[in-house]
Order: C-alpha cells, then sequence, then structure tokens
C-alpha cells in the first residue's frame, strides 16, 4: 500500500468495521433514494480529521472543554452556484 495512505492496518480495521455494521450494504440504497428525491449532496463516507499539535495557534488550555461533536447535515433545498 502507498506510503500517502494510512497504515495498511488502520485501513484493514476501518473496512472491516464498515463490512460488519453493512455500511456497504446500505449506501446504494439509500443513495437511490435521494437521487429520486432530486437531493445532490455529497458527503464522504470517512470524515476522519487529524488532531493539530497541542502547541498550535488558538489550542485550549488544560481544562477548558473536551471533545466537541460537531454534525453537519444538508440543507433542505439545492442552492443554486
Amino acid at each position: 500500500m502507498s506510503a500517502r495512505y494510512a497504515p495498511w492496518r488502520t485501513i484493514y480495521t476501518r473496512f472491516r468495521r464498515w463490512v460488519l455494521d453493512r455500511t456497504f450494504t446500505r449506501m446504494p440504497p439509500a443513495q437511490a433514494m435521494r437521487d429520486a428525491i432530486g437531493d445532490g449532496w455529497l458527503v464522504s463516507v470517512d470524515s476522519t480529521v487529524p488532531r493539530a499539535h497541542q502547541h498550535a495557534v488558538g489550542a485550549r488550555e488544560e481544562g477548558q472543554g473536551g471533545a466537541t461533536k460537531c454534525v453537519i447535515t444538508p440543507l433542505d433545498a439545492p442552492q443554486a452556484h
């Protein structure tokens, strides 16, 4: 596997998790339903984000919060560009 990707074990673990939770089985029907209603919104299956170093600009000091969860949802109607 190319060095530009994550370590092979990480990729295998993620792929196996998606197989076991039937992610790949659920995607085509969900996409077909969205296509039928005209929803052209695209999303990445894997939204893994690399962490910044603790000394990065704007890093929180100790004791000022923890992990947060951000949920992004598509708009009700497609926007014209």
